[in-house]
């Protein structure tokens, strides 16, 4: 075996196959910190596994020490739950550098992270007795350490062994502080760990004893929801959300957590360590109880400075701050720039394989620096849009913009073949459209969104406050019978859960949410009832009651496609059925005190429309007029057509009608061409209000009026790509498309 094997670096010229005593077999194991070797002692004559650590220069002797004082220590831990250290050592190559080595027992069943790899692949999670026994397990082990004045730093999934399926090991004591100790981590300015279990402060430099037991308690919050609570598009982006944002309530992932068990998984991941329990045994026993006993009511745990006498913190690398006056202070404020420098340093650690990876440690800012993302469409010229937007894991369903049309909402879905139990991503992702155009397209981040919420196996639908500064989040975890409602701040930071609607159906499979003009909340779903059939069903949510829902059923035991409310202060509502042949009115009827009702009002059926070939037809889409007193119906049959009423109570379909495949021979459509999509802005300008349908050959139509028959060709430049989504922002200054190719076309009108 050569040293290239061995170091996964350039290859050296003197083969080795054993380390000290120890020969050599396989590796078993590569990370950020290392590789780990399948060895076999020939003295004691077992197995073992052999840890190595980067080569270093033998003139290095502050590492030296570092690394055999943080061995001996780490073999000192003697407890059930942690795993022992056999012996360490350090190989001299042939040009005098060393390869520091660490030989524990070799454990063959795996780890906690391949435990809930296989529970996700299989669609579930992890009993919750047993969640706790291997908490309680890692949390006696992380308690055993901090009264030997040890921190781990690296606490996640990956290092927690298994011996068997119920015995739990913890193991790599010592590597995040010699690995953060190294030359080239003290030159880069690592603080070594992994973003998704790395506690706030630990990120920007100074780990304690409860930077551990943040760690252990994300592991809590993934064990019960499937999801860790920060999860970024980069390690830059999830130590962020660690620093400055809120965790979502578990409860919103998984129905079965209760509000106190909720409470009492989030009291381990308070922002302030002086928030958080001082011993995570402590921590875990109260999940437990809040499992077992409903009436228990969660306390404020032990905290450090309760038990001054367990409590200690050291540094966990120089992370240079670009601001003198940062270093100077003893207690340095929160700085995007501190944390960002802090970030990109774990994420090297974390990103390469084996002891190769320190070379992008080193160059890992400048790298980062250099990323020069572009909004630019690849076409330009008449017709073509400003801004193509790229980065969404989806197809774009919806849009919203701000009130000065500078910020674009998007929310996509993607559904990921390639995973075993379907499982659905849905996002919401803010754009700074302003900027983007400010910039010529330019973003110096790491992704041209500038925030981002993902939902894992969730249905979601959101809607926006009229003044823009909430947004309300309906969630559905699959399989599912329970949507939350949450309140997010206009930058996407989660700030309260409003309330929880329990289905009475055995399954739901489609969720809407829409906010009112009287402000209230009406939730649309579309629930499977007992013996099969599926109802549409209806929350109405008062925000000033909101735990008091009203329910009815608007379609008398048929289900819904989708629903419009009127933008006026009428309450009306029209709702498609499931197999867009007619459109269902009625009114929210509500007076004093008394409790609403619901009102039907008249069908309209595809056949009402004369001078339409109906033969085929069906209801595509439909939507009010921006001042409610008409309605736009769009047809798809043979010749797709979009027609305009006025609706007073009843249907009258005699308004104007636009049939859209007559597009003179020199125009760029197909007569094949299939339109799909249909919008119209939201507000009125001069009396107008613009509308435009997509096609499936990458175009957008756009007309300044029902009454006004020139329309406008937008093209963008994906002759493949239908358009799923079209919204005009409320100033008519922007038309926004996205198409099934994942990305959003802004056009400047």
């Amino acid at each position: 075996m050569s040293e290239q094997h061995l170091t996964g670096q350039a290859a050296f010229t003197t083969g080795m196959d054993t380390l000290g005593r120890y020969h050599l077999l396989q590796r078993v194991g590569r990370g950020g910190m290392g590789d780990v070797w399948l060895a076999e002692d020939p003295v004691l004559r077992r197995s073992v596994a052999i840890k190595t650590l980067p080569i270093q220069k033998q003139q290095v002797q502050s590492f030296v020490r570092l690394f055999e004082r943080e061995a001996q220590a780490a073999a000192a831990l003697n407890h059930p739950h942690i795993l022992p250290v056999h012996s360490y050592g350090k190989q001299t190559l042939a040009d005098g550098r060393l390869v520091p080595y660490i030989v524990m027992p070799y454990i063959s069943h795996g780890s906690l992270a391949d435990r809930i790899d296989a529970a996700r692949k299989a669609g579930r999670l992890l009993p919750p007795a047993e969640i706790v026994q291997l908490l309680k397990q890692a949390a006696e082990a992380i308690d055993h350490a901090h009264r030997h004045r040890i921190l781990h730093r690296d606490i996640k999934p990956a290092n927690m062994l298994l011996r068997d399926d119920n015995w739990l090991l913890l193991s790599d004591f010592g590597i995040a502080r010699i690995m953060s100790n190294t030359e080239q981590a003290t030159r880069s300015g690592v603080a070594a760990g992994t973003p998704e279990y790395m506690a706030p402060e630990q990120a920007q430099g100074q780990a304690n004893i409860t930077s551990d037991n943040y760690s252990l308690a994300v592991i809590a919050y993934q064990l019960m929801t499937g999801v860790v609570p920060f999860q970024g598009d980069s390690a830059v982006s999830t130590i962020m959300k660690h620093v400055l944002e809120e965790p979502v309530p578990p409860g919103r992932y998984n129905p079965a957590i209760t509000p106190v068990v909720e409470q009492a998984i989030l009291q381990g991941l308070a922002k302030d360590p002086a928030q958080r329990p001082a011993l995570a045994s402590d921590y875990v026993a109260q999940i437990e109880r809040a499992f077992n006993d409903i009436e228990y009511q969660p306390t404020q745990l032990q905290n450090m400075h309760d038990l001054p006498d367990l409590f200690f913190e050291e540094p966990t690398a120089m992370i240079r701050s670009m601001d003198p006056a940062e270093s100077e202070s003893k207690h340095p404020k929160v700085s995007r720039r501190r944390i960002l420098i802090g970030a990109c340093s774990a994420a090297a650690l974390v990103a390469g394989g084996g002891l190769a990876t320190w070379g992008y440690v080193s160059t890992q800012n400048s790298t980062l620096a250099a990323i020069n993302l572009t909004a630019r469409p690849t076409h330009t010229g008449p017709g073509y849009p400003s801004l193509m937007l790229t980065g969404q894991s989806g197809i774009p369903t919806y849009f919203n913009w701000s009130s000065d049309a500078s910020v674009l909402y998007s929310l996509s879905s993607a559904s990921h073949a390639g995973d075993s139990i379907g499982v659905d991503d849905n996002s919401i992702l803010q754009w700074n459209i302003a900027d983007l155009l400010r910039n010529q397209g330019q973003s110096s981040g790491s992704q041209l969104y500038s925030q981002v919420m993902r939902f894992r196996q969730t249905l979601i639908d959101a809607v926006w406050s009229p003044d823009g500064s909430q947004i309300v989040v309906a969630s559905l975890p699959l399989n599912s019978n329970r949507t939350t409602l949450d309140i997010y701040s206009r930058d996407l930071r989660y700030k309260s859960t409003l309330t929880t609607i329990q289905h009475a159906g055995t399954s739901v499979t489609t969720i809407a949410l829409f906010w009112l003009p009287d402000n209230h909340l009406l939730l649309m779903c579309n629930e499977q009832v007992k013996g099969g059939s599926v109802h549409c069903q209806c929350y109405l949510i008062d925000r000033a009651h909101p735990q008091a829902s009203w329910q009815f059923a608007p379609l008398q035991q048929n289900a819904s496609s989708e629903m419009r409310v009127s933008p006026d202060s009428s309450g009306r509502l029209l709702l498609k059925d499931i197999n867009s042949l007619y459109i269902q009115s009625g009114s929210i009827i509500s007076s004093g005190t008394a409790q609403p009702r619901w009102q039907p009002g008249a069908v309209f059926y595809n056949d009402h429309v004369s001078g339409l070939d109906t033969s085929h037809t069906t209801i595509s889409d439909f939507n009010w007029s921006p001042d409610g007193k008409s309605v736009f119906v769009f047809f798809t049959s043979e010749v797709r057509s979009l027609i305009s009423f006025p609706w007073n109570g009843a249907p009258k379909p005699k308004g104007s009608i636009v049939n859209f495949p007559s597009f003179p021979s020199t125009s760029s459509y197909s007569r094949n061409s299939i339109y799909y999509t249909f919008g119209i802005a939201s507000t009125l300008k001069n009396g107008q209000a613009p509308f435009a349908v997509g096609d499936d050959s990458g175009n957008v139509v756009l007309w300044p009026s029902l009454s006004n028959g020139h329309y406008r060709t937008l093209k963008t430049g994906n002759p493949r790509g239908t358009i799923q989504s079209i919204s005009i922002s409320p100033d008519h200054k922007f038309l926004a498309a996205g198409d099934n190719a994942n990305t959003i076309y802004v056009w400047q009108l």
